[in-house]
């Protein structure tokens, strides 16, 4: 009797592995031979036919990791290499989440041969050495414990890094084949795989109780304190024969250890944990004299012998204590400015750390303090200007789309809250430029602009997280008078009448170029067309029936002339501001009389042009062909 069993889901479904059970109740007769022979020939050929598949599979993943590994080894000398986001936090469907499922799977002991898995560990350190190490997170989170200590124990006994040569893993024929394949290898290419799988780690240990000892026992401190054997390290061991404990200096290069020290300063949280049937029982102190270098505290305690509590969960006070260690080290990132000459390329630990605080914006609902922390920091690495806003797009536009979302409402949520936050708040308003400290809303704004250009995936996420409110408190800070806030009730039909009642306000008859109004009546009627644009915006987030959808695109047909019309307005105010401003530099008048409302009325022009500029995105309008 021929039975196949699908051996994992990731693969073609065509991929199956077959055995063969007997039945009892078989009898030898004629003819017995032959059906043994044809069965024996059909289990080989069905065998020779995984092992295709399985090959040709390995060989198309390998391909891929290769064209995205050309050049990394130059590239990796000067930190510039890319690293792509949390597909934890990107759809659920990933190319890369699968490639990463198979070659896991592939890598399980006892499945498969040695050939196949020796294949298999050596894509998975190609995908390191590429620093792509976030589809590992998504798939070993769904692997049983026990699963992820024997593969984290056999890929660190496979890492050609010879600071590792201490460790006594008891190497396999098998895992010293493939530290062999490395063996005329740089340095550099060495340590980076290292370094990859140190931040893989890291993250599981913030993961939660199951995680963090999983990567215990599966023996991550001992490489832990390998890697941070840095000259002035002094490692505090217990002493079997005197009380006086021993204290044992490493001394050695750093180059890891600003990888490491979360994951120390994470353990060191876990000061009650009790590993004691997973690890050997020797309590250790961590101490840095030059503490203040790597932004930590000047001790660390880790008391691994005792058996008071267990292992705090991931909605612990703990877990959120070690996030908020982990958000200083972020905000140290982006803030960090290397002195003239000094070579150092930050683009690949500022994608590092924005990675991980979109990890964490997704994780941190249970912790609302820490979810506005988190969200800060966002704001505050926006605010460091243009040439970051590229990396925060690219990054965002990989991710699914309800995560775009949230990110987004949680920074616009944010943005128009009101005490708690303001002193907190301001650390933002003080990295943006003179001219817009007082206006932190339309920096965030032109950020949105920027980023919806250059990504346009980001514009429906965008337009649908809250914007729209932001856009109508900026435009009635300009002119509280003019003010029109939607209604608290949501039906579809009272939301058709608001926009009846909004768009009322607007002159049936729009003006022709050659008639002229006065630049204040041309500011109102600006200011009535965005305020009507905007709660249009605001009643499209919640629709999404096919009838909805009809409305929305009748809708925003009817509206796209009257923007293009009042942003040709802007661009004429603006160019006969600069003509005024020409001409009185040319008379030399200076200081005229209502010249405070006239710089207030410019000022105002400005902020509309940045609104509309943004609802000129959402509502697909070439900002350029109306200028």
């Amino acid at each position: 009797m021929e039975t196949r069993i699908s051996i994992f889901s990731g693969l073609s479904s065509s991929l199956s592995l077959s055995f063969r059970t007997s039945s009892s109740s078989s009898v030898c007769g004629q003819g017995t031979l032959s059906a043994k022979f044809i069965k024996a020939l059909g289990s080989l050929v069905l065998r020779g036919s995984d092992k295709l598949i399985i090959q040709r599979r390995l060989s198309n993943i390998s391909a891929q990791v290769a064209s995205h590994t050309s050049g990394q080894e130059s590239v990796a000398m000067y930190g510039r290499y890319s690293l792509s986001p949390y597909p934890i936090f990107s759809s659920p469907v990933s190319n890369k989440s699968e490639q990463w499922g198979d070659i896991l799977e592939l890598s399980r002991r006892g499945l498969y041969t040695d050939e196949i898995r020796r294949q298999a560990l050596n894509r998975i350190m190609m995908q390191l050495e590429t620093g792509d190490f976030y589809p590992l997170v998504e798939v070993l989170v769904k692997w049983k414990p026990i699963e992820v200590s024997i593969f984290l124990f056999e890929l660190m006994s496979c890492l050609p890094d010879e600071r590792l040569n201490a460790l006594t893993l008891h190497q396999s024929a098998l895992q010293e084949s493939i530290r062999a394949e490395y063996a005329a290898s740089s340095v550099i290419r060495k340590e980076q795989i290292t370094r990859a799988l140190i931040r893989a780690i890291k993250l599981l240990l913030l993961a939660g109780k199951e995680a963090a000892e999983t990567v215990i026992s599966a023996g991550f401190l001992t490489v832990i304190l390998l890697m941070v054997a840095a000259e002035g390290l002094q490692v505090v061991l217990p002493s079997s024969t005197s009380k006086i404990p021993k204290v044992q200096t490493f001394a050695g290069p750093s180059l890891t250890l600003w990888e490491c020290k979360e994951a120390l300063a994470v353990l060191a949280l876990y000061e009650d944990a009790d590993f004691s049937s997973r690890l050997a029982p020797w309590p250790f102190t961590l101490f840095w004299p030059k503490a203040k270098d790597f932004d930590l505290p000047e001790c660390f305690l880790v008391s691994l012998e005792s058996t008071r509590a267990a292992l705090p969960g991931p909605e612990s006070p703990l877990i959120s204590e070690a996030w908020r260690l982990r958000l200083s080290g972020i905000n140290t990132v982006f803030s960090f400015r290397p002195p003239p000459g000094h070579g150092y390329n930050p683009g690949r630990h500022v994608r590092t750390a924005l990675t991980e605080l979109l990890w964490l914006l997704r994780h941190s609902e249970s912790d609302p303090a820490l979810e506005l922390e988190a969200t800060l920091s966002l704001l505050k690495f926006i605010g460091l200007g243009p040439k970051r806003w590229r990396i925060l797009g690219a990054l965002l536009a990989d991710c699914s789309y309800e995560n775009m979302t949230m990110v987004f409402r949680k920074l616009v949520s944010v943005l128009q809250t009101s005490s708690s936050s303001k002193d907190l708040l301001d650390e933002y308003r003080k990295l943006l430029p003179s001219n817009r400290k007082n206006n932190p809303g339309d920096y965030f704004l032109e950020f949105c602009t920027n980023i919806s250009r250059d990504f346009p995936v980001l514009i429906k996420p965008l337009s649908e997280s809250g914007i729209a409110s932001l856009l109508l408190s900026i435009l009635s800070d300009i002119d509280p008078t003019r003010t029109f806030q939607p209604p608290t009730n949501s039906s579809q039909a009272s939301q058709k009448q608001l926009i009846r009642d909004v768009m009322s306000r607007l002159p049936t008859v729009i003006p022709s170029p050659g008639q002229h109004l006065h630049n204040r009546d041309k500011s109102l009627r600006i200011l009535d067309v965005g305020i009507a644009i905007s709660v249009s915006l605001s009643m499209m987030e919640d629709h999404t029936d096919s009838e909805s959808d009809l409305w929305e695109r009748a809708t925003k047909n009817r509206l796209r002339p009257i923007l293009s019309s009042a942003l040709r307005d802007i661009w004429t105010l603006l160019a006969c501001q600069a003509r005024r401003l020409s001409r009185s530099r040319e008379n030399d008048d200076g200081p005229q009389a209502g010249g405070e409302e006239r710089g207030q009325a410019e000022a105002d022009v400005r902020r509309l042009l940045i609104c509309f500029q943004a609802l000129a995105v959402f509502f697909e309008v070439d900002v350029y062909s109306t200028a």
